[in-house]
């Protein structure tokens, strides 16, 4: 169950070689008993954590809010969790103008898409 998320965890150790970081995910609270089995030490760390993206935590149970919800843990600020989100919302635009595309000319559309959506977010970050 959740192997590409799990694999997505152990290159994150493996090139950064730490253990260091935190993880949003969609269901996290089923997720953590994955990680707890296959990354017994990463789970003891007080450096890591994993939260639910705030717009899905509300779906949760309340105890699992308690437990995942970024706007009640320690550490996360005022992120959301939701950046993926907004990037497949903007990117479903495309479906139906890329669908007859060969898969180069898609590949170039969907590169300048994402060049231009990264351009205009980065200009709306505070210095």
């Amino acid at each position: 169950r959740y192997k590409y998320a799990l694999a997505i965890l152990d290159t994150l150790q493996t090139t950064y070689k730490t253990n260091n970081f935190s993880i949003m995910y969609d269901i996290a609270c089923r997720f953590q008993n994955s990680v707890k089995k296959a990354f017994p030490e990463l789970v003891k760390n007080d450096k890591f954590g994993m939260a639910i993206g705030v717009f899905h935590a509300y779906t949760h149970s309340m105890s699992c809010q308690l437990k995942f919800n970024p706007r009640y843990l320690e550490g996360w600020g005022l992120i959301n969790g939701e950046g993926l989100e907004r990037l497949w919302s903007y990117l479903s635009g495309f479906v139906s103008m890329t669908r007859q595309m060969s898969a180069k000319r898609r590949m170039i559309t969907l590169s300048d898409a994402i060049q231009h959506y990264k351009d205009k977010h980065i200009m709306t970050l505070r210095k």
